[in-house]
């Protein structure tokens, strides 16, 4: 991190903190390695209570529909894992 700039290098690209503070990770389990496929900064505003990552997927689709909520995966921790993140998300 470059606190003087707001810049964090992640995968060995530079994004700014000013515009960004939701980075789109894709591919972490390929033999290629993690990509950077999309960036973007959403409404950082939080209620007093609650959960701030559901209140945050909850009011940003885009994000949810990244998640890929319908794929299964072979691992079953990580489908667990989806399967809870997803269903909390899901219900409101």
């Amino acid at each position: 991190f470059d606190y003087t700039m707001s810049l964090a290098t992640l995968l060995g690209q530079q994004i700014s903190l000013k515009d960004t503070n939701v980075v789109f990770v894709d591919e972490v389990d390929s033999q290629a390695g993690p990509k950077i496929v999309r960036v973007e900064r959403v409404d950082p505003t939080l209620p007093a209570s609650g959960d701030p990552g559901l209140i945050v997927l909850r009011r940003q689709p885009e994000l949810v529909e990244f998640l890929q909520c319908d794929l299964r995966v072979s691992d079953a921790v990580m489908q667990a894992l989806t399967a809870l993140v997803c269903g909390q998300v899901r219900s409101q």
